[in-house]
């Protein structure tokens, strides 16, 4: 992150893939009907040391309590870290990505190496449920084109006003706003012309040169680039037009010396004729001017226009009449002689850099390619759904209503009238179990969001298939085989069960509102992946074997609970009941069946760290830490970076079933004091490897992990991070790309 804060968490190591223990194998893992291992009760305590934001439960006679599931969930995340498990408890759901300004982003996207062809590559059409299935029937071509993007100036041309509803415009204009980009627009038109007819005279030299010209336009001059760098946007409108003819004749400078470098290297490629080159500067010429226009266009857009911010989003029927190469030349909103054909258009948002609106031709309705949705895609969909969010806008929840077209289906088609579906646009893979294809990415705009190269599970590694660790052997598992002959499912069930929580005591409840609750996603690569480099942040663009995971998340242990305050934007509040527990404790128990002496202390390892203390052998190694035991908690509930949550957990009692058959095992006395439990849990440390066990779970940042973090430690809670994301005019409300994670632990990332 920056050097000034400390995010509200941190992480602690996994366990290297090669550390990872595997007890079991599916064939010899323990059997719930055998009597030869442990069997018994472990009690324990919670002591609150904060209110705690969690489900309070009323019994049906007197008293309260809270669900087992919640001491569960904690311990099931200690074992993991512990006993060096597969880390099940890390979401491995696909990443997915948008970013515009990104040419790795447009390549990938369009599939195509220029990636800026998005009206060929990607395509468009109109979502439909068909018996509880989802299908893209595609729309028709327009000449070679999937779809058009049409420029908001371009709909003014066109006769078009804002009075048309439910036609929406993205911005409010002014009319020397729409006499300017006319100008512009107009001489853009005859220089793009000019520039096919050399385009097509230089087609041989210029297979030698594209390239170059490419990398110079999307690098160095990249318009949005230009913009945010030399703090264009700043200057006065009567310096603009000046200082884009001075970047425009460095360009030509620039396209002239590379045109140079290439002739003189020309070694295996043909000669460039002095005539051939003569042309080339002039079309370099036409080229600049026509990037000049569109920085023009680009700056009245973004830096002198304003957005309107009561923008709908709509897919609204018009009628139009084509031009000779397939372009547009009218558009109306009812059918006549002057507009013949039927199509749509269609805006879903008013995304700040957005300009355009689409133009989408009706279905293929006749031997018409259906495409399938598979269920993966439709998933993935609602999972970014979750994550949806917009800039400012008045009208923000019309708009995510309108992305939600998996959920709001029904709704959607209901509202705007479409007897031909939902508008998308979409890719497709070929699929043989279908003998078609099906559709591989899907959105409500042409640059939707597309999976990351690398994912979690790539570097996490794959589980172990016949192997099985102690999380899932203590935890149960259900594994699903897919077969050539359907789905088989191989189910093992947990041998343990959590019971619910007495609450001891009187628990008072209040409302605290104003609370800011982010939820962190491994999304935010600065973040959860180790970054080794100063000046460069690794992705999860980047190559698989260069990633590492910082580890398991958790929440920084306060030592008081921090004050929420009423912020201006009401949409990110949400308010909880939290618990009073000022003289009040908690206790609950665990029940274990045919568990291992090993597991029996992992188990009360997991539950409570300190009772490492009881460890003969090993106490050594914590020995830095005595003076600071005291001061570890565990989080438990919602609430955590305002300081809620915090508990101390203790074991209380272990009971173990004697195993006799007499009278007296089987009926008066069944269980016995397991008084020097720690001999379970050296049994477990010894089997870990001894000394190096703790090293291999990186114990140490465990521990840290439970500490109280020092008041001097510049944390910020969601409120304060919030702020400090718009003084970086990061809008979207995301990390600023260039913030690292800055630790409070000494390791190095």
């Amino acid at each position: 992150m920056s050097n000034d804060y400390v995010l509200p968490y941190d992480f602690v190591p996994i366990a290297d893939k090669e550390n990872r223990e595997f007890p079991y194998s599916k064939d010899n893992i323990p059997k719930h009907n055998s009597n030869g291992d442990l069997s018994g009760i472990i009690s324990y305590k919670i002591v609150p040391h904060s209110d705690l934001v969690i489900e309070l439960r009323e019994k049906l006679n007197k008293g309260y309590f809270i669900s087992g599931s919640q001491i569960r969930g904690k311990v099931r995340t200690n074992l993991e870290i512990l006993s060096a498990s597969y880390p099940e408890f890390i979401d491995r759901s696909i990443m997915m990505y948008r970013d515009v300004s990104k040419k790795q982003y447009r390549q990938r996207l369009t599939g195509v190496e220029s990636g800026s062809d998005i009206e060929r590559t990607i395509q468009v059409g109109y979502l439909r449920k068909i018996n509880n299935e989802y299908y893209v029937v595609p729309a028709e071509m327009i000449g070679s084109k999937n779809f058009l993007s049409i420029k908001e100036h371009r709909l003014f041309q066109f006769g078009l006003s804002s009075s048309n509803k439910p036609f929406s415009f993205l911005y409010k204009w002014q009319v020397d706003h729409k006499k300017k980009l006319e100008e512009l627009d107009n001489r853009n038109d005859q220089i793009t012309k000019e520039i096919k007819l050399k385009r097509e005279q230089l087609k041989e030299s210029l297979i030698s040169i594209q390239g170059e010209m490419s990398d110079i336009f999307t690098g160095k001059y990249n318009l949005i680039s230009l913009f945010n760098n030399n703090n264009i946007k700043y200057i006065d409108q009567k310096d603009i037009e000046r200082k884009l003819e001075e970047i425009k004749q460095k360009l030509c400078k620039e396209l002239e010396n590379k045109l140079l470098e290439l002739k003189n290297n020309l070694d295996n490629l043909n000669e460039i004729s002095d005539s051939d080159q003569e042309e080339l500067s002039n079309l370099y010429h036409l080229t600049a001017e026509r990037w000049k226009n569109k920085a023009l266009i680009h700056y009245v857009y973004s830096y002198q226009m304003r957005r309107y911010l009561k923008f709908e989003p709509y897919q609204k029927n018009i009628f139009f009449k084509r031009t000779a190469n397939n372009g547009v030349e009218s558009i109306s909103f009812t059918p006549s002689d002057n507009n013949p054909e039927k199509a749509y258009l269609f805006n879903s948002t008013a995304a700040r850099s957005k300009r355009s609106h689409y133009f989408v031709m009706e279905p293929v309705e006749v031997n018409a390619q259906k495409y399938f949705v598979p269920e993966s895609v439709i998933n993935g969909y609602k999972r970014n759904m979750e994550k949806f969010r917009i800039e400012k806008s008045e009208n923000k929840g019309n708009i995510i209503e309108f992305y939600n077209i998996f959920e709001k289906y029904d709704e959607l088609i209901k509202s705007e009238g479409s007897e031909n579906g939902l508008i998308v646009f979409f890719k497709t893979d070929e699929k043989t179990e279908r003998n078609s294809f099906e559709v591989s990415s899907i959105g409500r705009t042409p640059y939707f969001k597309i999976e990351h190269k690398t994912q979690l599970a790539d570097i996490l590694g794959e589980k172990e298939p016949n192997n099985v660790d102690y999380a899932n052997a203590l935890f149960g598992f259900i594994v699903n085989n897919q077969k050539e002959d359907g789905e088989s499912h191989f189910a093992y069930k947990s041998r343990l069960r959590f019971s619910p929580v007495d609450i001891k005591g009187e628990p008072s409840q209040d409302t605290v509102n104003n609370l800011v609750l982010m939820t962190p996603q491994a999304s935010a690569s600065a973040m959860y992946l180790q970054q080794p480099y100063k000046n460069q942040i690794l992705t999860y663009e980047d190559k698989e074997e260069s990633l590492q995971l910082n580890g398991y998340k958790y929440y920084h242990v306060l030592k008081q609970l921090v004050e929420a305050k009423e912020k201006e934007n009401k949409d990110i509040l949400s308010s909880r009941k939290a618990l009073k527990m000022n003289g009040v404790h908690l206790e609950g128990r665990i029940y274990f069946h045919n568990i291992s002496r090993i597991e029996l202390g992992l188990l009360l390892l997991s539950l409570d760290w300190k009772e490492l203390q009881k460890s003969k052998e090993f106490n050594g190694y914590i020995a830095d830490y005595n003076n600071k035991i005291q001061d570890t908690y565990e989080l438990i509930g919602g609430a955590k970076p305002y300081g809620y949550g915090k508990v101390k957990i203790e074991v209380l009692d272990l009971q173990i079933e004697k195993k006799g058959i007499d009278f007296e095992s089987l009926v008066l006395e069944p269980m016995y004091k397991g008084n020097d439990w720690n001999e379970y849990i050296d049994e477990f440390i010894n089997y870990m490897g001894g000394g190096e066990y703790f090293e291999k779970v990186h114990f140490k940042h465990y521990i840290e992990s439970k500490l109280e973090v020092s008041q001097d430690l510049p944390i910020k809670n969601w409120e304060d991070i919030i702020t400090e994301i718009k003084k970086c005019g990061n809008g979207g409300g995301g990390y600023p790309k260039k913030w690292r994670l800055k630790s409070n632990r000494d390791i190095k990332f």
